[in-house]
């Protein structure tokens, strides 16, 4: 006769032997807890204990942690994580809206209408999102370029409609 279950000796539950953990030592050849509630005491242990907390510092400041830390940063999913939520933090935006915003322009910026063309150390950089500073609210997609322009002429029609009117004069010359 083999025994097909057993009861968890955490959670009280009848459960079949091959949710428990191989366990030479104990009865049935299976740990008395089960997968669940033994993975559950580990996940508590580990945010509790001082001694990994220890560890965890001492290999992230190892030369191994330090090494794995910055191969983790040049991934795309790294830097698709920083990116996502920097725009839900700074524009309260998800990346389907941005993306969503970035088709109603087909890609272009809302001023100039050309594709981004300024690139980092990642690549092309992604369009920039245009926002009132006073209210917050979220006016379009801009190149480097135009994002730029507009900061220099500190966001003021005024000295923009100065600016053109030079630029006429000057061409008139």
């Amino acid at each position: 006769m083999s025994i097909q279950n057993k009861i968890c000796s955490k959670c009280k539950k009848r459960k079949i032997l091959s949710e428990f953990y191989k366990h030479k030592g104990h009865k049935f050849g299976v740990s008395s807890a089960c997968k669940k509630c033994i993975r559950q005491r580990n996940k508590e242990d580990y945010y509790t204990s001082p001694r990994i907390k220890i560890a965890n510092k001492k290999y992230c400041n190892s030369p191994r942690g330090k090494k794995t830390r910055q191969y983790y940063r040049q991934t795309d999913g790294y830097k698709f994580n920083r990116w996502k939520y920097w725009l839900r933090d700074k524009y309260g935006l998800t990346p389907e809206q941005y993306n969503q915003m970035a088709l109603d322009q087909h890609g272009l910026c809302i001023i100039c209408k050309q594709p981004e063309t300024a690139s980092n150390q990642y690549g092309l950089m992604r369009l920039a999102v245009d926002h009132n500073h006073e209210t917050g609210k979220i006016c379009g997609l801009l190149c480097q370029r135009c994002n730029s322009a507009i900061g220099l002429l500190r966001e003021d029609a005024e000295i923009l409609k100065r600016a053109i009117k030079y630029l006429g004069d000057k061409n008139a010359r």
